[in-house]
């Protein structure tokens, strides 16, 4: 009888994102990971396969969460489309001057790496760029239809950016307050999203101690 995972999964995959995004994919190891966790590299593979696993359901997760994000953030009538994106725009752009740690985006930095070498990844990347131009033309197309914009593109006076728009320095899922995995150490860099639109939500129990202490 298979004995019950001692560890939150989804903090495993919180901390391993956090290697994967600073390093690249070449540039982190399941030693490193494992160390991260304070999990040993048995578990790891046992929960989650090998790297590359565990880079992909990583990679799947970050760019739904992108994509689902900009379209909950561009969503609603047509009066409203050319606020909804001049916001988009102001976010995205304050996003990639709060990544003083130079980050980046993972999606744009796993498809320079991984594209040339990896179908899934590639796959995956063109879904998702696809899906948030998409996502963006409607509402371009939107504006003008509203009277919000003219025919040429040049916006009206009428319309502000929501002032409820989230905030343009979202933070990738943290751990629950006040405690670490084992074997982590804070970073003093900064842990900004420069991915437009992109509103992380902290994960819920996250705990990769064993359960019991």
């Amino acid at each position: 009888m298979a004995r019950p995972r001692e560890f939150d999964e989804g903090a495993v995959l919180d901390v391993a994102l956090d290697q994967f995004w600073t390093t690249g994919y070449a540039g982190t190891s399941m030693d490193a990971i494992a160390t991260a966790t304070g999990l040993g590299k048995g578990s790891l593979y046992g929960a989650f396969g090998g790297k590359r696993q565990l880079y992909l359901r990583i990679f799947e997760a970050y760019c739904a969460r992108i994509a689902d994000a900009v379209a909950e953030g561009l969503a609603g009538p047509d009066d409203g489309a050319y606020a909804r994106l001049c916001a988009h725009i102001r976010v995205a752009a304050a996003g990639i001057a709060a990544d003083t740690a130079h980050r980046g985006c993972l999606l744009a930095k796993g498809a320079a790496e991984l594209s040339e070498h990896d179908p899934d990844v590639t796959a995956r990347s063109r879904r998702t760029l696809g899906h948030l131009v998409t996502i963006l033309g409607d509402d371009i197309r939107a504006a003008p239809r509203s009277g919000t914009a003219t025919s040429t593109g040049r916006p009206t006076p009428t319309g502000s950016p929501p002032s409820s728009w989230p905030s343009c320095e979202a933070s990738r899922p943290s751990a629950r307050p006040g405690w670490r995995p084992t074997g982590w150490k804070a970073s003093p860099r900064p842990r900004s999203v420069s991915c437009p639109g992109l509103e992380a939500s902290p994960r819920r129990g996250c705990d990769v101690r064993p359960r019991g202490h």
